[in-house]
């Protein structure tokens, strides 16, 4: 009777682990998430055709850990009329009888937020920082997928451990200039995407690249040429930023391929941004989100981490 009662319990308890888990899974609960707000505030209007940028609400996401809530205070800029501020202030008087806005209109004249509820909810023991992403290159539309797209929000994506893991081990495509993170639909294609990666390539050269004649203008990468080319860096060995050859070096071997010498159109053991688009113009004809990835990982050296303290601390 004692086997056969253990046996149960652990029939049952096999049974409510394996229903927990799947109903607590990431697919299962999160993805497809979409609360009902207090206040039916549409991203497809505000943030798709009205063009505003994420940070004039959420003006903290490229500053700090967190993206900020907006205060009412912001909603007031444009809904708020002359009524509602200080005398002499002009702010926008955009539906101010609006049914809908009948809550922010209460918030701006008690001064109690609007009690929004969140969307996007990492576990407590997670830790995530949105300045650390934006600010590399990863648009908002990764996580949160097209939210100017949306009437509601609702979570588009995963956001399991696995799924972060993914993308830290393959961040490439994810990458992208840090002045289209906040545009959710940029997908530059052919000759537009050519165009993209040879001006970023011209930033990398000047981010990483030095100048052996004193000319601005003509920025080069140092490569190692074999095991004596450290010798023969000629002004470069004076350069007083720490392993800069050597970054040049793993920039100009991810980006013209095992042998950089390739590039080196003159053999002066640099490569000058002529020399590496005149060289690019046959070796990547046609780069992919990929290469520009690529790139811009080299260029600015992002490594995102994958051990367990990176997220769990």
């Amino acid at each position: 009777m004692v086997l056969l009662g253990l046996a149960s319990a652990g029939l049952i308890g096999g049974y409510v682990a394996t229903v927990g888990f799947f109903a607590t899974h990431p697919k299962v609960i999160n993805v497809g998430h979409m609360p009902e707000q207090p206040v039916p505030f549409s991203h497809a209007l505000h943030a798709g055709k009205l063009k505003l940028d994420c940070r004039y609400c959420h003006n903290t996401v490229d500053k700090a850990a967190h993206a900020a809530i907006p205060p009412t205070a912001t909603c007031g800029n444009c809904h708020g009329g002359k009524d509602r501020v200080k005398e002499g202030a002009t702010l926008a008087a955009v539906h101010l009888k609006s049914e809908k806005l009948t809550k922010v209109r209460e918030s701006l004249e008690s001064g109690e937020p609007v009690e929004w509820l969140r969307v996007h909810e990492l576990p407590g023991f997670v830790y995530f920082n949105h300045s650390a992403h934006v600010t590399r290159g990863v648009s908002c539309v990764e996580c949160h997928g097209r939210i100017d797209k949306m009437e509601v929000v609702y979570q588009a994506k995963q956001l399991s451990m696995k799924w972060c893991l993914d993308c830290h081990r393959n961040p490439d495509e994810s990458l992208r200039p840090v002045d289209q993170v906040t545009n959710l639909g940029w997908d530059p294609q052919g000759e537009e995407l050519k165009k993209v990666y040879d001006e970023e390539l011209e930033k990398a050269f000047g981010h990483l690249g030095r100048s052996v004649v004193g000319d601005s203008n003509d920025l080069r990468l140092f490569y190692y040429d074999g095991k004596a080319e450290a010798s023969k860096a000629g002004e470069f060995a004076v350069n007083p930023l720490v392993n800069k050859q050597n970054l040049q070096h793993v920039f100009a071997e991810k980006i013209f391929g095992e042998d950089p010498k390739l590039a080196d159109g003159d053999g002066s053991g640099d490569i000058s941004l002529a020399e590496a688009l005149l060289y690019l113009k046959d070796y990547r004809s046609s780069p992919t989100r990929k290469d520009l990835g690529v790139l811009l990982k080299n260029a600015y050296k992002i490594k995102p981490k994958q051990n367990c303290s990176t997220c769990h601390r």
